[in-house]
């Protein structure tokens, strides 16, 4: 048995083992990178999450959107993220917009005359308490409008990078997004807030969060408890960046040793059992695994590794 390091890119902590003609590799925790994800204006490329009552109807007349961008584009209208004829967040003509829409109401852009620069992180978020929409840009509070009702309950997906409005795919955004959280709550006061510095972690109020750490065929998890999970549509893809935040530790630490026996190896963990036909994925869950799990050693070459939940 031999010891190795390899760092897998996405932001959770994973421990692995290498099952490979009866010699066996124990890989160690690592610190995994930071990861974004990545659109390169193309109208066909980007992230949706189907749509649920979580997403519009539920949050009422209090909620907070808010994401990490790092536009390559801030000129024209660029949608961060978008719940059609409910809510929207974009980089408008190179400033931070909003548009909320309670039921029966008409549904326009709000100004936050907050300009968010290309190339650069900034985070973005609005509050609405039923009655006046608020814009923060890092942290600061910006200005407050007045809408005043109950959320309209939208049939639409809820959408990453763009939108659609009478059949017409628009408002493409490019570069990087990250961190995208819907909470019912308000979350930020007009005292402004302080700049979070690690990943969000979900509570009772979260209704989707989305860190874009992973995608495994294609699928996003939602990291709330309502599990809105999302799919990157063509050619949206995740990739490392240098987003300014630090992972959230999983809530179970990932373990996993192997141990010889008669008819092959015996795998204890800790977490979610995952395997792989190559130690760069693509990973896939191990149905119904218990630990200790018994693998003999005339089966194909695999790779395993536990992931931390």
């Amino acid at each position: 048995m031999y010891h190795t390091r390899r760092p897998f890119m996405n932001k959770s902590k994973i421990a692995a083992v290498a099952a490979l003609a009866g010699v066996y590799a124990l890989t160690e925790l690592c610190e995994a990178a930071q990861m974004a994800l990545k659109l390169d204006g193309d109208p066909e490329s980007y992230f949706a999450a189907p749509d649920h009552q979580s997403l519009d109807a539920d949050l009422g007349a209090a909620f907070t959107v808010e994401a990490w961008v790092n536009p390559a584009v801030n000129v024209g209208e660029n949608i961060i993220l978008n719940k059609e004829d409910a809510y929207e967040i974009a980089v408008k003509d190179e400033t931070f917009q909003t548009a909320v829409q309670p039921k029966g109401v008409g549904w326009e852009w709000w100004n936050s005359e907050e300009p968010v620069p290309i190339d650069t992180w900034t985070h973005v978020a609005i509050t609405w308490d039923g009655s006046m929409i608020r814009t923060f840009v890092n942290g600061k509070f910006l200005k407050a409008f007045d809408k005043a009702g109950v959320l309209n309950d939208s049939p639409d997906t809820f959408k990453v990078g763009r939108r659609t409005r009478g059949g017409d795919t628009h408002s493409i955004f490019t570069g990087l997004i990250d961190e995208v959280r819907i909470s019912k709550v308000i979350r930020y006061s007009e005292d402004g807030y302080t700049l979070p510095k690690a990943a969000f972690t979900s509570d009772a109020d979260t209704a989707a969060l989305y860190h874009f750490d992973e995608a495994v065929n294609g699928v996003v998890k939602d990291a709330s408890h309502l599990g809105n999970h999302g799919t990157l549509i063509q050619n949206a893809v995740l990739v490392p960046a240098n987003t300014p935040i630090t992972s959230a530790p999983p809530a179970v630490k990932p373990t996993i040793a192997a141990a010889r026996t008669a008819n092959g190896i015996s795998i204890t963990f800790t977490g979610t059992l995952e395997f792989a036909n190559d130690v760069k994925g693509p990973w896939t869950g191990v149905q119904g695994a218990v630990s200790p799990l018994s693998i003999k050693t005339d089966q194909s070459k695999l790779f395993y590794r536990a992931r931390g939940q």
